[in-house]
């Protein structure tokens, strides 16, 4: 089957003129973007070398954007190279997929050990859930509107700790309101979905801050 390019270059040039209209990303260009996105994530799943490698794995989605590369010859368009990073919580290793958006193929899958985006919403849930199913924090659940900061946390990041590597995160709890207060801290190991032991002086490694505020 001839593969179909994800990237048009009818959508590439109105994408490219969207962005020269205006200061920084317009309405139409991120909208286009994420349609691109979509189904630069849905090609990458239907892969059977995703399907292979994925097999019998808990895993997730955890980003995809687009690769900036740089062109040397003048009058030539840079390659639109996507990647969509896909997390093994087996294996505690994120999985990069780069894909030729102009030609509709799989490049290369590269394994990146110890590298942690930032949390997703369907991750934030679930470490949310994991933390308030605890006893030490269901007194959090009396709260009638809950406010969530996730941090990745310093853990993953030591060698002679149990959760190194591992995908986990410090959820910072707050009340809501107006006058909003620290009502609770908690780690959380989503590669063994668990609540580690509390780390209030959790150094924050990394600008990747994640909110919420809903009710509960």
């Amino acid at each position: 089957m001839k593969a179909q390019a994800l990237l048009s270059k009818d959508v590439e040039v109105r994408a490219l003129r969207l962005l020269q209209t205006k200061e920084g990303p317009s309405k139409g260009f991120l909208e286009i973007w994420t349609k691109v996105r979509s189904q630069t994530i849905e090609f990458v799943l239907n892969q059977p070398a995703t399907k292979l490698r994925l097999q019998d794995v808990r895993y997730a989605v955890v980003g995809a954007d687009l690769r900036i590369d740089r062109v040397a010859l003048r009058g030539k368009l840079p390659p639109r190279i996507g990647e969509v990073g896909i997390y093994d919580y087996d294996q505690n290793v994120l999985l990069v997929f780069a894909v030729d958006l102009r030609k509709g193929t799989l490049l290369k899958v590269e394994e990146r050990k110890g590298l942690q985006p930032p949390i997703t919403d369907a991750e934030l849930q679930e470490a949310k859930s994991l933390a308030l199913a605890d006893k030490a924090y269901r007194k959090l659940r009396k709260e009638r509107s809950l406010g969530v900061n996730a941090f990745i946390a310093r853990v993953s990041f030591l060698h002679d700790h149990p959760a190194f590597t591992h995908r986990v995160f410090t959820l910072t709890f707050w009340s809501g309101g107006k006058n909003a207060k620290r009502v609770g801290t908690a780690v959380v190991d989503l590669s063994d979905r668990k609540v580690l032991a509390n780390a209030d002086d959790d150094v924050v490694l990394a600008a990747t801050q994640h909110n919420v505020n809903e009710d509960q």
